[in-house]
C-alpha cells in the first residue's frame, strides 16, 4: 500500500483517522506500507501525521531533502523502516541506483547540522501565503499542504482538448502541468505555486484566471 501526504498533485493532507484505518487494513491483510512524507514540512491548515508511527512494524517512510530544503536538483532522500527488513531494502536500492552523489549528501548533511529546519519553516509560511492567494484568485479551496493546486478546466476546453488549452497557456507565457501526468485526469492541470518567487507566481495566476474567465 502506497500513499503520499501532503499530496502531489492535489495539495490534500490525509487525516490521522484515515491513516489509522489504512494501517489497520494493512495489518489485517498482511501488507507492507510505503508512507511518502516528502512534503512533511509543508502542511498548512491541516496536521501532517507520519504514517510510520501508526504501523511501524510494516511501514517504510520516504523523506526528501530535495523537497524539504529546496534542493530539487540534488535528488537526495532517505527511507526509514523496520530494522529486520532494511537490509533487503538496501539490496533493492543498490540495483536501482548505486549511490546518491557525494555533493548531494554533503549538502543534505549541512542542512541537518545548520539552518535547514529554520529555512523550511520560513519557506512553509511563504508557500502557504502564496498558495492561499493563488487559490482565492482562482476560486479554489486553499491548499492543505504540498506546493500545488490541482484544478479541473473541463469547462474551458474546446475541440483541441487539454493540449490545446496548454498551448493557449504557453502563448501567454504560462507553464502548467497536464493532469494526465498524474493519472486519469484528462481535463485537469497542476499549478506549482513555489516554482518561482511569489510575485511571478501570482502574475501567472492572473494569466490563468484570464484564460479561465475567472
Amino acid at each position: 500500500m502506497y500513499y503520499n501526504t501532503p499530496h502531489n498533485p492535489t495539495g490534500r493532507v490525509l487525516s490521522e483517522s484515515l491513516l489509522a484505518a489504512m494501517a489497520d487494513f494493512a495489518r489485517r491483510n498482511d501488507l507492507w506500507v510505503v508512507s511518502d512524507d516528502v512534503y512533511e514540512h509543508y502542511s498548512y491548515d491541516a496536521v501532517h501525521v507520519r504514517g510510520r508511527l501508526l504501523a511501524p512494524e510494516r511501514t517504510f517512510a520516504a523523506h526528501s531533502f530535495s523537497k524539504a530544503y529546496g534542493m530539487a536538483g540534488n535528488r537526495c532522500g532517505y527511507v526509514l523502516g523496520p530494522s529486520a527488513v532494511m537490509r533487503e531494502l538496501r539490496k533493492v536500492s543498490t540495483h536501482t541506483f548505486y549511490s546518491t552523489p557525494t555533493a548531494s549528501q554533503i549538502a543534505a548533511q549541512r542542512a541537518l547540522l545548520g539552518p535547514g529546519d529554520a529555512w523550511a519553516a520560513r519557506a512553509a509560511a511563504l508557500y502557504a501565503d502564496t498558495g492561499r492567494k493563488a487559490a482565492a484568485r482562482l476560486g479554489l479551496p486553499p491548499p492543505q499542504g504540498s506546493t500545488f493546486l490541482f484544478l479541473d478546466v473541463a469547462d474551458r476546453l474546446d475541440e483541441r482538448g487539454l493540449l490545446g488549452f496548454l498551448d493557449d497557456c504557453v502563448e501567454r507565457g504560462l507553464l502548467v502541468a497536464q493532469g494526465t501526468s498524474f493519472g486519469p485526469y484528462p481535463t485537469h492541470i497542476r499549478l506549482c505555486f513555489t516554482s518561482v518567487e511569489p510575485e511571478r507566481v501570482l502574475r501567472g495566476v492572473e494569466v490563468l484566471a484570464g484564460i479561465l474567465g475567472r
